[in-house]
C-alpha cells in the first residue's frame, strides 16, 4: 500500500519527497490509517493539498481526508515566508535560461531547478528560487 499511495500522491502534483503510510505496532502489516506526506516546498504542498482536498481524489473509492500536519500559525502569511515558486506545463524543451530570465524581474533568483521530463510525457514543471 506504501508505494501505492506514493504513486497516487505524485500523480496529484510535483515535489513528493517522502510518504510514510504510519504502520499499526502491533501489527505490521496493517496501517493505522494515515500517512504524512513531505513535499518540497510549501508551493508544492499547498498545490497538492487543494487537489487532494476535492472529491474527486479517491484512494481506491476512499475519499481521504487532507490537512496539514504542522498547520501554519495564523499569524504568519504564506506569500512571506514562500521563496520558491512552482512553475508548471513547461514545453519539453524549456531550460533552466529561460526561466530565470522569465522571473527575474520578480527579484532576486538564487536558484532554478528543472527536473528531467518522464519519459512519454509532453510538458514539465520546475521551480524558482528567490532570495
Amino acid at each position: 500500500m506504501g508505494d501505492d499511495l506514493k504513486k497516487a500522491v505524485t500523480r496529484v502534483g510535483p515535489g513528493v519527497v517522502t510518504v510514510d503510510l504510519m504502520k499499526d505496532p502491533q501489527n505490521s502489516s496493517c496501517n493505522r490509517g494515515f500517512a504524512f506526506v513531505e513535499y518540497y516546498n510549501y508551493a508544492c504542498a499547498e498545490y497538492s493539498r487543494k487537489k487532494m482536498s476535492t472529491p474527486k481524489f479517491k484512494l481506491d473509492s476512499n475519499a481521504p481526508i487532507v490537512s496539514w500536519a504542522d498547520p501554519r500559525s495564523g499569524d504568519s502569511s504564506a506569500n512571506s515566508q514562500t521563496k520558491a515558486v512552482y512553475v508548471k506545463n513547461l514545453p519539453k524543451d524549456a531550460t533552466e535560461d529561460q526561466l530565470q530570465k522569465l522571473f527575474e524581474h520578480h527579484g532576486e533568483i538564487t536558484k532554478v531547478v528543472l527536473p528531467p521530463a518522464k519519459s512519454g510525457q509532453e510538458k514539465r514543471y520546475g521551480f524558482v528560487h528567490f532570495a
